[in-house]
């Protein structure tokens, strides 16, 4: 009897294993987003998740005018705005040269405008963003760029990193 039991338990086990593996449901596409994700934006941390403006020109963007809306999502999805802040101690140069564009390609993107040497950044006592890469991905343009954000309060600064997705 015991012998009946662990055949048929074992044969429903491979028949759920078999309908899965051919339903799409059962197959997540945002873990394989997930793991772009995490690699794109490893050592930064997420801040804010909205709708990207219409209207507004992304290198314009406010961070402090948009709204929280999808901070749990953690996939790259057309006509959002992502935010985040540095928490590495890698510089902006390497970060620009190397590393982000590197990421780009790996999952997958096709990098458009990347700064190609130390002459391409733009300076924080300048003004205006420190780098500007731009891509395109699965048929959608992007726009990553950094900024520094100053406060109110004397001396009081933090850099953010900006991601468009149209």
């Amino acid at each position: 009897m015991n012998i009946r039991i662990y055949l048929g338990s074992s044969a429903l086990i491979v028949s759920l294993i078999l309908m899965c593996s051919a339903s799409s449901r059962c197959q997540t596409p945002s873990v394989a987003q997930g793991h772009e994700f995490g690699t794109l934006f490893d050592g930064f941390q997420l801040v804010l998740v909205d709708d990207l403006p219409a209207k507004a020109p992304i290198q314009q963007l406010d961070s402090s005018t948009l709204r929280n809306t999808y901070l749990s999502e953690r996939s790259l999805t057309p006509g959002r705005v992502y935010i985040f802040r540095k928490t590495t101690k890698r510089s902006d140069e390497d970060l620009a040269l190397n590393s982000l564009p590197g990421r780009l390609v790996k999952i997958g993107a096709q990098v458009l405008k990347a700064p190609k040497s130390s002459k391409d950044l733009i300076y924080p006592l300048i003004g205006g963003p420190l780098f500007v890469i731009q891509f395109e991905k699965d048929g959608h343009q992007g726009t990553m760029f950094n900024q520094v954000r100053t406060s109110s309060q004397p001396s009081e600064h933090w850099e953010e990193l900006i991601f468009a997705y149209r």
